[in-house]
């Protein structure tokens, strides 16, 4: 990853007419953060205990395109303690509104009040602004929806919502207690923030490019984050079970998404023609259906070394990569994580972001254990081939 530099226009690529989502009728929802590089890291010393390492970013264009807008009040920004899907945000008609001084209180920034005592024991008031904290703004969280079109076998991701991440030291009670903690700071609601309900169209020249080539990896499980996101319960409004969703790490973030229905999409598109694979990350030649088959269907990683030694078994592997290969064998528990390829652009009025996905590399993790304790040893990942739009 890099930093996000905004520039002028550069051949924005606008959506195109859409057939029929290839994922399901309605179109999958999820919830997915992207995360900002660490420009160096902090320490944080503790009295007889480890010391804390946070991580500090630098300036991006994201971030301040953003954040100037907001407290310009250009664009109108919503309360991030929002517990619903995707779906349920769809679904909403009205946003509570957050004000530019309760993201100062999120950001532990804006005007204070301190007090200096003197030698005499006098107490004095003197006023003390601090500076909006930007080295401690990790990422962004999506609220977006994907397709597949039918026609064309373009993929889309559509961003209903997103929300910037803050990365603070919290000290409780005593330097014991310091831990890290993520908050999610305002709600960009891009169509709402205008005060419109119904969807915009958007003109290409009215879009400025965020950020060319970029590639980030993406987890297609829902695993704990080792930093939860911390969040007010909001008066008692959400349920118990929702609230410890959050707090002990439970995202279910993919809860609108079928990941298996996702990759056999790809992956039968692949086969059947409609979308070209390459070498992992390369732009030359497409590869040859018998070349993906046999992607598919080897695993090199739990095969008898004893077996793949005789002659036989060879021949057999050889005339396997031409034979047809069904859904059931695709190793749909193995791909576990993909590589998008994309160009961010941004409406500079209405702050929408329209996330080009130029393409995707399927990443294989193969699990390895002892074969006679049945220990774990290691996870290999390895890329088996891309697909560019």
């Amino acid at each position: 990853m890099g930093f996000l530099n905004l520039s002028g226009q550069n051949s924005f690529d606008k959506p195109h007419r859409r057939s029929q989502n290839l994922l399901d009728l309605p179109g999958p929802s999820l919830k997915t953060i992207y995360s900002f590089e660490p420009l160096y890291y902090d320490t944080i010393h503790r009295p007889g205990a480890e010391p804390v390492i946070i991580s500090k970013y630098g300036e991006n264009q994201l971030v301040s395109t953003v954040f100037n807008a907001v407290f310009s009040d250009k664009v109108k920004v919503y309360n991030p303690n929002y517990w619903g899907t995707v779906p349920h945000l769809l679904e909403k008609h009205s946003f509570e509104i957050f004000d530019t001084i309760e993201i100062l209180n999120y950001l532990s920034a804006g005007w204070d009040t301190s007090l200096m005592i003197d030698n005499n024991g006098n107490i004095e008031e003197y006023p003390e602004y601090k500076e909006i904290p930007y080295d401690e703004l990790s990422g962004i969280f999506f609220y977006e929806s994907w397709w597949l079109d039918e026609k064309d076998f373009r993929m889309y991701k559509d961003i209903i919502a997103y929300l910037p991440i803050r990365d603070y030291i919290s000290v409780d009670q005593g330097y014991e207690n310091t831990e890290i903690r993520r908050r999610l700071l305002f709600m960009v609601i891009p169509e709402r923030s205008l005060g419109i309900l119904k969807s915009i169209k958007y003109k290409p020249s009215e879009f400025r490019l965020l950020w060319k080539d970029v590639s980030y990896n993406f987890s297609l499980y829902n695993k704990p984050y080792e930093q939860y996101l911390f969040r007010e319960e909001n008066n008692g409004s959400v349920t118990q079970s929702e609230y410890n969703e959050w707090l002990y790490h439970h995202f279910d973030f993919y809860r609108d998404f079928d990941a298996d229905l996702f990759l056999e999409k790809i992956i039968t598109g692949v086969l059947d023609g409609e979308l070209n694979a390459y070498p992992a990350g390369s732009k030359g030649n497409p590869l040859e259906i018998k070349e993906i088959i046999k992607m598919l269907k080897d695993n090199p990683e739990n095969e008898d070394l004893s077996k793949q030694d005789s002659e036989g078994y060879q021949e057999s592997q050889a005339g396997s990569t031409l034979a047809e290969i069904s859904v059931d064998d695709y190793p749909l528990g193995e791909i576990n994580s993909l590589i998008f390829h994309e160009d961010w652009y941004i409406h500079p009025e209405s702050l929408q972001i329209f996330k080009d996905v130029k393409g995707i590399t399927l990443n294989r993790h193969i699990t390895t254990y002892d074969k006679f304790t049945g220990k774990f040893q290691k996870e290999t990942v390895s890329e088996l081939f891309t697909v560019w739009f």
